[in-house]
């Protein structure tokens, strides 16, 4: 059986010079034996490819304690 990504996304705010986009994930995780790793590792490598790319993880609210 195949396992299901559930993506979202929507912007926020927009600025003169960029925007805000919130980005929802979601993915089945029955029968995975470390699905937070799973998580944790699809989080970290699409912030990296977000900052690779010029862009910032950070907001009014910054980043938090986790992601910092």
């Amino acid at each position: 059986m195949s396992k299901r990504i559930y993506v979202s996304s929507r912007v926020t705010q927009v600025y003169e010079t960029s925007c805000t986009i919130y980005v929802y994930f979601g993915f089945n995780y029955d029968g995975l034996k470390d699905p937070v790793g799973v998580y944790e590792e699809a989080e970290n490598d699409a912030r990296d490819e977000i900052m690779k790319c010029g862009g910032s993880v950070s907001h009014h609210h910054g980043v938090g304690k986790i992601r910092k």
